[in-house]
């Protein structure tokens, strides 16, 4: 039995994926099999003559275990190899491009970064394997988020706080999108993919072209197209975080640029797609501070952004009333009526009151139409439903 072709240690098992710089292998570590023990084994049990009870079950646990490690999940890999000069478009640039990542990807200790698990030693390397995650990425599953929106920021927040780690070391990581996000085994998200990191220190030369779009530009902010590369700020990476966000709750491909609130657009908006979810308003909030049109209304970098994000959470949690003109306001005792005006015989009841700031004011009282609890408003929304 002749050992399989493999890279490393590593036998291609199949292909996962292929890009401009190289092709990534589902590959198992074959470093944990002893093939000659292996293949004693195997020819011991196809010889049925002059076998002993001990001899086989010695031969037969050797290779239910090696049938163990092979299956074992932790003994895979995802393998990245470098396309061969022939093949590959801008093979020198690839060649560093995959040295810088496979450098990153060695330096970041954030748990939701991907991990590195083996890396080609020579000078320089034509292939590495990072952690494999059998449930695929965010794209392989749209519905796991939708229409949720606390269980969406939680498990967006951590791919966030990643993010602003990386924002302090000055890199860019400039294409993140549900295809590089990754959910390990207790539904954590994981970020990877560094092939296009930026370094924005002095120390590291820049491996694009003056004005070379590089990133995803269904993810990336129109604003960053055509810019120099050495203008790429830490905004770029939050304008594609808050459309992952969108991705995940709407369970929708993409979204088209920073429509997600035009009035051309109503497809993207959330408040319509899910208008029995008054949340969503404050979601929509959240993503008129990084999905924009013009960098200068873009939160800074991912620590903002996270801040933001831990106070939409809070609020989330909290069960706060959402307050807009379109939304009913749900009942704060029982939960299930909504608030109405309050009047008698058609005419409703106002009290002169005087607010904080001295001003005059009028305040109205509205009951649930299920329960009967009575609370005064001010400033009501017209469109909040009123009885005649």
């Amino acid at each position: 039995m002749e050992e399989p072709q493999k890279t490393g240690k590593w036998k291609k098992n199949k292909e996962l994926g292929k890009g401009g710089q190289g092709v990534v292998y589902l590959a198992v570590n074959t470093g944990i099999i002893d093939y000659a023990e292996l293949q004693k084994a195997i020819e011991y049990l196809a010889n049925y003559q002059y076998k002993t009870a001990i001899d086989t079950e010695h031969y037969a646990t050797k290779l239910v275990n090696f049938m163990k490690e092979v299956d074992n999940p932790n003994n895979y890999g995802a393998l990245k190899v470098l396309h061969k000069p022939q093949e590959g478009r801008e093979y020198t640039l690839a060649q560093e491009r995959i040295k810088r990542e496979i450098e990153v990807m060695q330096k970041l200790r954030h748990p939701n970064f991907i991990k590195i698990v083996d890396t080609d030693s020579s000078v320089n390397p034509k292939w590495f394997v990072s952690k494999y995650y059998s449930k695929g990425t965010l794209s392989d599953n749209k519905g796991a988020f939708a229409g949720k929106l606390l269980t969406s920021l939680k498990a967006f927040r951590p791919i966030v706080e990643a993010v602003a780690e990386l924002h302090k070391q000055k890199m860019v990581h400039r294409d993140i999108k549900p295809e590089n996000v990754f959910i390990d085994q207790n539904n954590n998200l994981v970020l990877g993919d560094f092939g296009l990191i930026f370094f924005a220190d002095e120390e590291h030369s820049r491996l694009s072209g003056t004005f070379e779009n590089v990133g995803s530009r269904d993810w990336m902010p129109m604003w960053a197209m055509g810019r120099k590369i050495e203008d790429i700020k830490p905004t770029f990476d939050v304008f594609s975080l808050g459309k992952l966000l969108w991705a995940m709750i709407s369970e929708t491909p993409k979204l088209t640029a920073h429509y997600f609130k035009d009035d051309d657009y109503p497809l993207f908006n959330l408040e319509k797609m899910f208008s029995d979810k008054p949340e969503m308003k404050l979601a929509n909030e959240l993503f008129q501070k990084c999905i924009v049109e013009r960098e200068k209304n873009c939160l800074s970098d991912a620590s903002a952004l996270l801040k933001e994000v831990d106070e939409t959470i809070s609020t989330v949690a909290s069960h706060t009333n959402v307050i807009g003109k379109d939304i009913s306001q749900k009942c704060k005792i029982c939960g299930v009526g909504t608030y109405e005006n309050f009047n008698i015989k058609g005419e409703s009841i106002r009290i002169p009151a005087r607010s904080s700031n001295g001003e005059g004011s009028n305040l109205q009282i509205f009951a649930c139409n299920h329960c009967g609890n009575a609370q005064l408003f001010n400033k009501i929304p017209e469109t909040w439903k009123r009885t005649n």
